[in-house]
């Protein structure tokens, strides 16, 4: 397999290629699909220009696969380049399009990424189709080491997912310092955990004991007055540990989303999912992503007010 730029023999195959992903001719498939939908006689045009670059991967001097970008500050306006804009600089790249030949061997679009990688020394943008989603395009990037940072809607009306491969991902200093703040962020959502469940504990002792002391008290003499106002107080107290927990919860995920997107990001170094878990077992990830054990927490505060309320209603 070898890369070289677009001669102008190739641009035949290109075109070939790219038409054979064009959603709009209901050519999507398993392997992904294009929206960026250009004639044979653009992909001739934009041989010609200086400010756009197209690469091709080509075996036995067959095309195989093909890579179309330019420069941020080449892009013509868009909801996407415009949003790349703002969140790179001029000198970053943006990934127009990457395809590989239906019949192409497997790997031909991680041996196009990795020799851009190698070319380049910028940021690397690009737009994925959210909806409907490019399931394929999304796994593959996510390998390449691209993450998330936007999710707009383009002028066509189709949702697009920015993505971003950094400057020097691979480095040494860029790996530690990302796994710096994915211990930072395990951290965070322990303490979270376990602050959350402190709250819980406590709702649970404060109940307890209030009752333990109220039961013995219930004789026929027993301060009614007394009895009320201790029911309201801690009833109240059951909403304030209620709305603390919500608000450790909502913590707790928003840090758990922080870990697993970290797990995501260097997926393409080999780390594997410890928090997100497995992606092949698709209900293990829902129950691990959203800890259904909240629901303990929530509803026994809940059941000592509803008790609480009752226990009134037949003492008064």
């Amino acid at each position: 397999m070898k890369f070289n730029e677009l001669k102008l023999d190739q641009i035949d195959e290109v075109f070939a290629i790219s038409e054979s992903y064009d959603l709009t001719k209901g050519n999507q498939t398993d392997r992904g699909f294009l929206v960026s939908s250009f004639t044979r006689d653009e992909y001739e045009s934009f041989y010609f220009q200086d400010d756009k670059y197209i690469y091709v991967a080509t075996d036995d001097n067959r095309v195989i696969g093909f890579i179309y970008g330019y420069y941020i500050k080449h892009a013509d306006p868009s909801v996407s380049s415009d949003t790349m804009k703002k969140l790179g600089q001029e000198d970053d790249f943006i990934v127009k399009q990457i395809c590989a030949h239906q019949d192409a061997p497997i790997g031909t679009g991680t041996f196009l990424m990795h020799q851009l990688f190698q070319i380049l020394s910028c940021s690397i943008y690009l737009a994925i189709v959210a909806k409907p989603l490019n399931v394929t395009s999304l796994i593959f990037h996510k390998k390449m080491g691209f993450c998330e940072i936007a999710r707009i809607t383009e002028k066509d009306q189709l949702e697009r997912i920015i993505m971003v491969r950094y400057k020097h991902q691979d480095s040494k200093t860029f790996v530690e310092a990302g796994l710096l703040q994915y211990q930072i962020a395990v951290d965070l959502y322990k303490h979270e955990d376990q602050l959350t469940w402190t709250k819980f504990n406590f709702s649970v002792i404060t109940n307890g004991a209030i009752l333990a002391m109220v039961v013995p008290a219930m004789t026929s003499d027993f301060n009614k007055t007394l009895f009320l106002f201790l029911a309201i107080v801690v009833i109240i107290i059951n909403f304030g540990y209620i709305y603390t927990i919500r608000m450790g919860r909502i913590y707790l995920q928003k840090r758990k989303k922080d870990a697993c997107g970290l797990e995501e990001k260097f997926q393409s170094i080999g780390m594997n999912y410890i928090i997100k878990g497995s992606t092949k077992n698709k209900k293990m990830n829902h129950i691990l992503e959203n800890s259904f054990t909240r629901y303990v927490q929530f509803l026994i505060p809940i059941m000592f007010i509803i008790g609480w309320i009752v226990i009134l209603f037949l003492v008064l």
